[in-house]
């Protein structure tokens, strides 16, 4: 943060901190939702993911001179955090609905959290005007929400998901692959012009034909690895090489050694898995691997800065993906299912807005 936005946050918290002594039995609380008091705290805490979230749309930090879907910026926030206090009501209304509690364990491990966090963001928090008592009020409903999602989803819930299930979401939502990215850069990191790029292309090209001949495609990957390694080594000389002396000494022990040589191998270390969906590529990478590839049929393509073969792999072989990865698996398939059904389910609920505390609390100035 520069000085000068550090001044004005100063100047924020002190002219906060003088109207709160004046006024705070007035602006203490933001809203009443279905019956609920909703703390200032609580509404901060969301003012700010809303201001994220504007961000995100429009892809840039300075939004407040923007529409957000056809709004100005300010009352788009406003709104959005109104909607998640909405939504915060609706999670413990539904706990309590699906006769759920918090054990002791669970208070432990909410009030754990709370303070580690508090901690290191506390003093941050507090200039905005978000209390330990509102943070700790707002992860409790988050902790509320994993057991309402365990409730449903989770073995045995309600909703219960089998591995059958989770297994065709796999197979339908997510990509598994193996890669060779030759970049169209020369050991110096600069891009090759494309009428300098044969000899590329007749790399990429054998590479796709041994590939396509049965070749293993590790080893492929590792033999490309060496090569690439080679060409950067060559283009980027170092002026000295430090070794080890002569007479250095091996200390590990012959039962080290065995056990390394025990370790079994990953199989899988050079394969991808990504959600159809995800930005790990370029979106014109993404949409190519997202068509009607063969499995196990090696493939070329050319994006702006790679030539790449790609190996697109089935995804129902890997039941021990799922296995090891089944609890955020599940989330991923489920979360927005049990969003939709409580924005269902608070959808309704009046709303009386203290216009007082949204006119103090204007997310401009409580930006963190």
């Amino acid at each position: 943060m520069s000085l000068l936005r550090k001044i004005i946050a100063g100047v924020i918290t002190v002219g906060i901190m003088l109207s709160a002594v004046a006024c705070t039995s007035d602006t203490s609380s933001a809203a009443v939702i279905d019956g609920m008091n909703i703390k200032a705290g609580i509404y901060i805490f969301y003012l700010q993911n809303a201001i994220n979230d504007a961000q995100q749309i429009a892809e840039k930090e300075d939004i407040w001179d923007l529409d957000i879907e056809d709004k100005p910026a300010k009352e788009w926030i406003k709104d959005k955090a109104t909607e998640y206090c909405k939504n915060y009501v609706g999670i413990i209304r539904k706990f309590d609905e699906l006769e759920l509690t918090l054990s002791s364990d669970d208070k432990s491990i909410i009030n754990n959290q709370v303070k580690t966090i508090w901690e290191t963001y506390g003093d941050g928090f507090e200039e905005v005007g978000i209390s330990e008592q509102s943070y700790n009020d707002i992860s409790k409903a988050d902790y509320m929400y994993k057991l309402i999602f365990d409730k449903l989803y989770g073995k045995g819930g309600v909703n219960a998901v089998d591995d059958k299930e989770l297994m065709t979401y796999l197979d339908e939502e997510f990509l598994r692959f193996k890669s060779i990215a030759i970049p169209l850069k020369d050991g110096s990191g600069n891009i090759i012009k494309s009428a300098d790029r044969e000899d590329i292309r007749e790399l990429a090209d054998e590479y796709l034909d041994r590939a396509k001949d049965g070749e293993d495609f590790d080893k492929l990957i590792d033999e490309y690895a060496e090569h690439r390694e080679e060409e950067v080594e060559k283009a980027n000389p170092t002026t000295t090489t430090q070794t080890a002396p002569t007479d250095a000494t091996d200390d590990s022990t012959d039962e080290e050694v065995d056990e390394e040589e025990e370790e079994e191998e990953d199989i899988y270390a050079k394969e991808s898995i990504l959600k159809k969906d995800s930005k790990a590529y370029p979106t014109k990478v993404m949409e190519f691997l997202n068509s009607d590839l063969k499995i196990g049929e090696p493939t070329f393509f050319e994006s702006d800065e790679y030539y790449y073969i790609f190996l697109r792999l089935d995804m129902k072989e890997r039941s021990d993906y799922l296995s090891e990865n089944r609890v955020k698996i599940l989330e991923v398939y489920k979360d927005e299912e049990l969003k939709g059904i409580l924005e269902d389910y608070y959808k309704d609920y009046s709303v009386e807005k203290n216009d007082k505390a949204y006119d103090r609390y204007d997310p401009k100035d409580i930006v963190m």
